[in-house]
């Protein structure tokens, strides 16, 4: 078959890519090479747009939180396996100072979005250490990985526009693509932190990062909760616990240190009894200045990327799979995601 594109990389980058081209009228087929420590298989699919020890609001959440939401309630719905979760998030308040600071109604604009009216809420004491209570963000939620990307996979294999493969692709160049029997104009590397070396002029900066699984009786199901780490839900007595951040080792092995530090900012959250199911390990595809890399090699014209979303790409991959449909069709992309901005 001929496609206009070939993508390389079945991940939530890729996924979502092919999705929103095929919306947009563009026949495409997915290459994976997948992996069991593949950032996307290992993530906890957290969509927060307020972020950090200070809770701020994310780079452009605005922009990109509704257009996922939108995206989400019309693909992950369809398995019954509630891929998608619209959830609050509650945030543990650390200090008096942060308290003051949303105890009041009068929140900046750009705020307004993602918090409630009375921001202020706390979490039943018995199960949880929240003295000062907690801040209530909405508009965000959780999205299950493997049960989307497994439905949409299959969605997609249902017209011929996906395929597992048994290793790496490697397609040099050229002014047509092809793969066994079938053909493409374009080229889309979006393998995440494993990219091709076609993309080492880039600053990539891939990020480890291990997360528990744990099984519980005793925690809510109908929330999240983030204090010295993040407790979400998974099923009604189990939780993904996490996450460690770590540049210096880039390698798929399970650590003791990472496991007892998520144990131990677990256990300033809470009291209850827990057990580890599962523990695993994913490497982020980050970015030296934590924005995407996305548009077109300097030296091939059918030859782009769409990459390095980091720990983000629940939320933002959506949006920018657009922004990237319109830049193939000519448009401009945002300065903060075009590539170019590595180039001299």
């Amino acid at each position: 078959m001929h496609y206009h594109s070939f993508i390389i990389g079945g991940g939530i980058a890729g996924t979502v890519l092919a999705l929103t081209m095929r919306d947009r009228g563009y026949s495409v087929k997915i290459l994976d090479h997948r992996s069991g420590n593949s950032c996307s298989n290992v993530a906890a699919g957290l969509m927060n747009p307020i972020t950090g020890k200070r809770q701020t609001l994310s780079w452009r959440s605005e922009d990109f939180f509704p257009k996922a939401i939108d995206f989400y309630r019309r693909y992950a719905p369809e398995n019954g396996q509630n891929a998608f979760r619209e959830l609050p998030i509650h945030r543990i308040l650390s200090s008096v100072a942060e308290q003051n600071r949303w105890s009041t109604a009068d929140h900046p604009d750009r705020f307004k979005l993602f918090i409630e009216d009375q921001a202020l809420s706390s979490l039943p004491s018995d199960r949880y250490h929240n003295a000062l209570g907690t801040l209530v963000v909405k508009s965000g939620g959780k999205l299950d990985m493997k049960a989307f990307l497994k439905h949409a996979h299959q969605l997609l294999l249902n017209d011929l526009a996906y395929e597992e493969v048994d290793q790496a692709i490697d397609i040099t160049p050229n002014s047509m693509y092809a793969y066994q029997n079938d053909q493409a104009d374009h080229l889309i590397h979006a393998e995440g932190w494993n990219h091709a070396d076609l993309w080492n002029f880039l600053p990539f900066t891939p990020m480890k990062g291990e997360i528990l699984t744990l099984q519980s009786d005793h925690l809510d199901t109908d929330k999240i909760v983030i204090g010295s780490c993040f407790i979400a839900p998974e099923t009604d007595q189990t939780f993904r616990v996490g996450a460690t951040y770590d540049w210096r080792s880039i390698n798929t092995t399970k650590t003791g240190e990472a496991r007892e530090a998520l144990i131990q900012r677990f256990q300033k959250m809470t009291d209850v009894p827990f057990e580890v199911i599962d523990h695993q390990v994913g490497i982020r595809p980050a970015v030296s200045d934590r924005r995407p890399l996305i548009g077109k090699h300097p030296n091939h014209n059918n030859l782009f990327l769409f990459n390095g979303m980091g720990s983000k790409g629940a939320s933002m991959t959506p949006l920018l799979a657009e922004w990237f449909i319109d830049f193939m069709e000519g448009q401009a992309l945002p300065d903060e995601v075009n590539l170019n901005r590595f180039i001299s």
